[in-house]
């Protein structure tokens, strides 16, 4: 019913602000909330839309455009959605001229503003907005937000981010002060700390996360986790695993808390798995491996989840093998290049044919020139020493071990001499794609229907939707 509340109070729409009070105390008088407090309680509501100016003109403003208000709002919200934010834009001034006091409406503007990095149209909203609704919280995030989006967009050395981080900081404690048990602002905070490589202050503002509430429980999973990616940048393994442990003691004796917390470890193994193994660090998958121990001990029969653990326990191990190999002066280079090219082939990493027999014949002719004494004593080092290395591509290692004998013709050579090359530019870049073919093989042992978030290593708050 249009105007409703005005015929709540009895009064017309035209009616002035005197006028509605005068209403509202004669209709208190006539139902006072012991008599009927069900109509005291729709006259109360009625005047408190009314009497406040603001309020009384967008629910003006909803009566005459009711239906075009809902469907601008409507395909605002969609290019949101779909982050075409600055088509967004236009409607949502369209509805804010339709409704001044859209406060919902003005506040998606300015996230739209933030998206688009028109920072000065930004600060106008929320400024206006935490000017007129100092109380709501989520308004002075959205500010602080404003000022961390800019630094972020900045190179790390513009002068002007750590004003900017400090900034966004004070606009989060404001948020604090008026919503102390939301997790969120302290978190966001925490994350102005990690961009800034303040790793202790990172640490101390998830922390407050955690105890937000007054308690901690199975509710700060992700925050605990936060934590852990905490101690991964600053490469704190038992710190690291004793978050994990934490994480585990709050899980509830349930078998759903569990496979929902065993699966959220598996899809960190993969997302840890997949950034070291693309950025060449094999000593990432020892906490990609932790993750997925944890995954199995909290679920040690779910099949998939020990499919995952036996990939990335051989993953492991193997690249921590391969890393001692190539720094092995005992071994002729260039079989610690043949070792390179199996990872490569092994995982399947060559872009056509022609140039995996292309590597693999400059590097066997490589080997076949050296000395015979050499290649064989590199073989049979790699294989015990290196024994998974070797069974990649056993049968290899034999027929080079083989040729190398048949053409020794001088007992007396010795064993070969320390080597102090190292892998070319090139064949560095095969080493390193040689690990992407392990996200490859951690993908199928995780061959479920959630896809993985956002690489942990590389994540923003950005949470602007509340």
């Amino acid at each position: 019913m249009a105007y409703e509340l005005y015929q709540v109070l009895e009064v017309l729409p035209q009616s002035s602000p005197e006028e509605i009070k005068r209403a509202y105390y004669q209709l208190v008088r006539k139902y006072p909330p012991e008599k009927d407090p069900e109509k005291f309680n729709e006259i109360r509501g009625a005047y408190e839309t009314l009497s406040d100016p603001r309020s009384r003109e967008n629910y003006d403003s909803i009566q005459d455009y009711g239906e075009q208000i809902s469907e601008l709002f409507g395909q605002a919200k969609e290019k949101m959605d779909a982050k075409d934010w600055p088509n967004a834009i236009p409607l949502l001034k369209h509805l804010l001229v339709l409704s001044p006091g859209a406060s919902t409406a003005c506040n998606y503007l300015g996230i739209c503003y933030i998206y688009t990095q028109e920072w000065d149209e930004a600060f106008k909203v929320y400024q206006a907005l935490t000017k007129e609704y100092s109380d709501i919280a989520l308004y002075w995030n959205n500010f602080g937000q404003l000022y961390k989006q800019q630094a972020d967009s900045l190179d790390k050395d513009n002068p002007t981010k750590p004003q900017l981080y400090a900034q966004a900081r004070e606009y989060f404690q404001k948020a604090i002060e008026h919503e102390q048990f939301n997790h969120i602002h302290y978190l966001d905070i925490a994350y102005t700390y990690l961009d800034e490589y303040n790793y202790p202050q990172a640490l101390v503002w998830t922390e407050k996360a955690v105890t937000a509430d007054g308690e901690e429980s199975f509710d700060d999973l992700e925050t605990l986790l936060f934590i852990c990616r905490i101690h991964f940048y600053t490469n704190e393994l038992q710190n690291f695993e004793a978050t994990l442990k934490r994480i585990v003691f709050l899980v509830p004796e349930d078998e759903e808390a569990k496979k929902h917390t065993a699966y959220r470890f598996a899809q960190l193994c993969f997302e840890y798995g997949k950034y070291g193994v693309e950025a060449g660090y094999s000593s990432v998958l020892k906490y990609a491996l932790v993750y997925v121990k944890t995954a199995s001990y909290l679920i040690p029969t779910d099949a998939d989840v020990q499919n995952l653990l036996e990939r990335t326990e051989y993953t492991s191990a193997l690249f921590e093998e391969h890393d001692v190999l190539k720094k092995d002066i005992l071994i002729l280079y260039h079989l610690q290049r043949l070792a390179a090219f199996c990872l490569c082939d092994y995982f399947n990493l060559y872009k056509s044919e022609e140039e995996r027999k292309n590597v693999f014949d400059e590097i066997f002719s490589q080997i076949l020139a050296s000395p015979c004494n050499s290649i064989v004593y590199s073989v049979n080092r790699i294989k015990s020493k290196y024994s998974l290395i070797y069974q990649l591509k056993e049968g290899l290692f034999k027929e080079i071990e083989k040729l190398g004998q048949e053409q020794i013709t001088k007992p007396e050579e010795i064993i070969p001499q320390p080597s102090t090359k190292t892998y070319s530019g090139w064949l560095n870049a095969f080493i390193v794609g040689s690990l992407v073919g392990v996200s490859i093989i951690i993908g199928f042992a995780l061959n479920r229907n959630s896809q993985p978030t956002t690489p942990v290593i590389n994540q923003s708050s950005s949470r602007y939707f509340r």
